[in-house]
């Protein structure tokens, strides 16, 4: 066959000459950015993720409600009134870490910095707990300006949308930047914005962290393609904001994966056009870069490593629960690859809460598998167009295959997993990585559909009927073995969250003869329904033009992500804390001092931190080690629910003294009765660790001051106050085997907490000052608390012979004693609590927490913020794009 001519060169133009063809790529020109989208298209790529994002939430909040939920506070005695009774279980039931951990953290936050201070220390939750240091309260994370403006729980609704937006607003300009089409981008953002892993996490600290994935892969590839000093100085603002959105695990997962990227995409670039000083020059920026980024985030970053040093993790000291969450996980890989096409189609066991019940079922499809990875029908299918027609970018394929490697447990790929510092994280955090791998596909895929369909070649898609036969033989094969050899109430919460379908999954069962949990998932998979006629209907779509099959097919598939996630965030009674009487009451008490739930009828820790008040309990994943180890000795059972769950349903230790707990908050109802409306397995699960019986209550150390129909709040008489003084002490080595011991003399069943007082060295000052105390047995003398505030306490004690100090709270680095403005040492007494040894006379003590860590961080990030903003006008030679 002859080759066709060149066209002609115009008159008086020398003739073109042939160039023979360039076995390698063409590299591809500059990527796209904001200033060079047009106005239009973003404001409707916005528009649509509003739209979206309205649709999803706006009947929710039209009907007065919201997407906080309200689940957990229900469960304790003190709020039950003030709140409606759920009438299902939240997907997230099986999880409490937003009514624990981010609700209550993120209002401490935005509180802190309404008042004019850094949110360092937390005095309502335990005896005070780091609150900066623990890394996941993220109060640095710019998006939380909202909650500082509106610190509320309607503040904080709409903070959670405000992370959606933003995630799918990236996405968008990361997809356009990749050389997708308008559309192709507005699909792909809203298949991120509603992928299974975000929805999963909507309430999570770990979705701030996600969602700026897409601008650390943008900001890559701006910088293979013009690696300029500005560019350096964008990527180290863009590091240090990952670095500052909370959540280690999934800030490593999310580095780890944009590392990856950058790999693959500067591979590809050498080989395209192999420029050394180019490679060079970006390798030197983009290290100058990550420096720049880790010097922006030493603010939280020191702090947090010193808090790894003090404090005990489950992680890091037991691999159970990871080695069996890996193992359960990856056991599942099959349906986890089938609930692609299924979602909500599989529960199984729960590696993270029941790693020793390998048959406990799941109930929360926070963890279900199906949901954490499903992309949509519509969006799977035109990710595989994509793949079947060469159109997926090599690092979308790698991340697909390396993702469901990670699932299958295949050899090749566990050997990620082994790394030491990705111990720290579960498999499932992996996950956002396939939802944006497909989510890309996706869109690429759309793109080459129309292309094909333009060009008359639209029988290549023919093959895509080929994904459909096999979708519904998998969800038939696995109904099969598991819904007919599963009993009924293995269902039971699932169906509840449902119950708007009931009715019509009742006929649908009785008409085809199947049962009405399997009727209503057949319902909730409709995606694949709408997804194959849209396809079957490509063939006439042409004469609809190519804007209506665009809009078309976003529709669809939206349509089919939103529905398939509504069961994930159902909508929620109006949430607040709300002021109950027995709240009242307490606000109205003098003091300070501190509460306890007695467990079975109070379940929510760190509400406290919410609410302003302090309670001994504690949920943390940074436990202060001393604080643990001193509470384990006062009651041992107390950390048996979840390894780092501080709770207690002892009322006879005397522990509870020391700790300075006034009052003992007990629900009234039996503990069994609350959980009747609740599934079986969640009181296995959270309460099976600790006793439900009615505690036996000493009449001579406390007495009942205010019972109405829900709670009763028992006055501990015994109470030491927050800062005291005694006149006797005695050594004791580090540990906590040699404090046990120095606490007993074999009375009773208790230690001696509020009796014997004894102190650690620090730099050998301890045993001269302890040989100046009197040494007699004089009971404890209340201090008079001048000052208590979140991060300095002023106590004035004034005893006319030598005393040690006691202040009832936290013993931690970083905290600061001065005596009439001199400095002096502060000693742990009785584990966990600050002493300060006082000659005789009246003295003004003052503790100030003035960690190290926080002040050189904050000199280093301020430091390099002052280098981001200098460098934001840099005018600097700027190397010439590629062609």
């Amino acid at each position: 066959m002859p080759t066709p001519l060149s066209p002609a060169p115009p008159d008086g133009a020398p003739p073109a000459s042939i160039a023979p063809p360039d076995p390698l790529p063409h590299p591809p020109p500059p990527p796209f950015t904001i200033a060079r989208a047009t106005f239009r298209e973003l404001l409707a790529a916005t528009a649509v993720l509003l739209l979206a994002i309205g649709v999803f939430f706006g009947p929710t909040f039209l009907s007065g409600r919201r997407i906080t939920t309200d689940g957990w506070l229900w469960l304790d005695a003190m709020y039950r009134d003030g709140l409606a009774d759920p009438a299902y279980v939240p997907y997230y039931m099986d999880d409490p870490t937003p009514h624990v951990q981010n609700y209550p953290w993120d209002l401490f936050s935005a509180r802190s910095w309404r008042a004019g201070r850094v949110p360092l220390w937390n005095p309502n939750q335990g005896c005070g707990t780091p609150h900066l240091a623990n890394f996941q309260s993220a109060p640095f994370y710019p998006l939380k300006l909202l909650l500082v403006l509106w610190p509320t729980m309607d503040g904080y609704n709409l903070y959670l949308l405000l992370r959606l937006l933003v995630a799918g607003i990236l996405m968008y300009v990361y997809a356009r930047g990749r050389r997708l089409s308008h559309p192709a981008g507005v699909l792909a953002s809203v298949a991120w914005t509603f992928c299974g892993f975000a929805l999963a996490h909507f309430h999570y600290a770990s979705l701030q962290s996600v969602g700026l994935l897409p601008l650390l892969l943008h900001v890559v590839e701006l910088g293979i393609a013009a690696p300029t000093f500005r560019w350096g100085i964008g990527l180290g603002a863009t590091f240090g904001l990952i670095l500052l959105s909370g959540h280690p695990e999934i800030v490593f997962e999310v580095l780890f994966a944009g590392g990856g990227y950058y790999v693959v995409r500067v591979a590809q670039s050498w080989r395209a056009q192999p420029e050394t000083r180019r490679v060079a020059r970006l390798l030197t920026l983009s290290l100058a870069g990550a420096g720049l980024g880790l010097l922006l985030a030493l603010v939280d970053l020191l702090p947090f490593l010193e808090h790894l040093g003090n404090a005990w993790t489950y992680k890091r000291q037991s691999g159970e629960v990871e080695a069996a969450s890996r193992h359960a996980f990856s056991a599942g890989g099959f349906s986890l690859v089938v609930s692609l096409f299924c979602p909500n189609l599989f529960e199984g066991t729960n590696p993270l809460f029941a790693p020793g019940a390998p048959g406990q079922v799941v109930r929360c499809l926070s963890n279900a598998r199906g949901l954490l990875t499903y992309p949509g029908i519509g969006v799977l299918a035109l990710a595989c167009y994509a793949a079947g027609t060469r159109r997926a970018a090599l690092v979308e394929g790698l991340a697909v295959a390396m993702e469901l490697g990670l699932v299958l447990d295949l050899p090749l790929v566990r050997g990620l997993m082994n790394l030491p510092i990705r111990e720290y994280s579960f498999v499932l955090y992996t996950l956002f990585v396939l939802s944006f791998a497909l989510a890309m596909m996706a869109g690429r895929g759309f793109d080459g559909l129309l292309e094909d369909l333009a060009s008359g070649r639209g029988r290549r898609i023919a093959w895509l009927a080929l994904l459909f036969p096999v979708g519904p033989a998998l969800f038939a094969a696995y109904y099969h073995h598991f819904v007919l050899a599963a009993p009924p109430e293995a269902f039971g919460n699932w169906y509840q969250s449902d119950r708007h379908l009931r009715v019509l999954a009742e006929q649908a069962g009785a008409w085809v003869g199947l049962w009405p949990q399997v009727a209503t998932k057949v319902l909730v998979s409709w995606g694949w329904l709408a997804t194959l006629l849209g396809l079957a209907a490509l063939g006439a779509a042409r004469r609809l033009g190519r804007r209506a099959l665009a809009a078309g097919i976003v529709v669809v598939c939206a349509a089919d992500l939103l529905l398939a996630g509504a069961p994930a965030i159902p909508a929620q009674t109006k949430f607040g804390y709300p002021e109950s009487p027995a709240l009242a009451f307490l606000r109205s008490r003098p003091g300070p001092f501190r509460v306890l739930g007695l467990y079975g009828g109070n379940n929510t820790p760190n509400n406290g931190t919410a609410i302003g008040i302090a309670d001994v309990r504690v949920l943390d994943p940074l436990l202060v080690e001393r604080y643990r180890d001193v509470f384990l000795l006062g009651d041992p059972n107390g950390g048996a629910t979840y390894p780092n769950w501080m709770d207690s349903n002892r009322p006879d230790t005397r522990l509870w003294n020391l700790m300075n707990v006034r009052y003992l908050i007990r629900s009234r109802a039996p503990a069994a009765a609350l959980y009747t409306r609740w599934p079986e397995n969640f009181a296995k699960t959270w309460v099976g660790g600790l006793p439900l019986a009615e505690a036996a209550i000493d009449p001579q150390r406390y007495r009942v001051t205010y019972q109405d129909a829900r709670v009763e709040l028992l006055e501990n008489r015994r109470a030491l106050p927050r800062a005291f003084t005694v006149t006797q002490a005695l050594p004791v080595e580090p540990g906590r085997e040699a404090l046990s011991a120095a606490l007993w003399d074999g009375r009773g069943d208790d230690l001696l907490w509020d009796e014997r007082f004894v102190v650690e060295d620090v730099d050998g000052e301890r045993d001269v000052l302890l040989g100046s105390l009197p040494g007699d047995a004089a009971a404890p003398v209340e201090a008079e608390l001048s000052t208590l505030e979140p991060d300095r306490v002023v106590v004035r004690p004034n005893r006319p012979t030598p005393v040690l100090l006691v202040l009832a709270d936290t013993f931690y680095p970083g905290w600061e004693a001065c005596v009439d403005g001199e400095r002096a040492t502060i000693f742990p007494v009785n584990g966990m609590f600050r002493g300060v040894f006082l000659p005789p006379g009246p003295h003004v003590v003052e503790f100030d927490y003035r960690p190290v860590p926080f002040r050189n961080g904050a000199c280093a990030s301020a430091a390099a913020l002052v280098l981001c903003l200098a460098g934001r006008f840099w005018r600097g030679r700027r190397p010439e794009p590629r062609a």
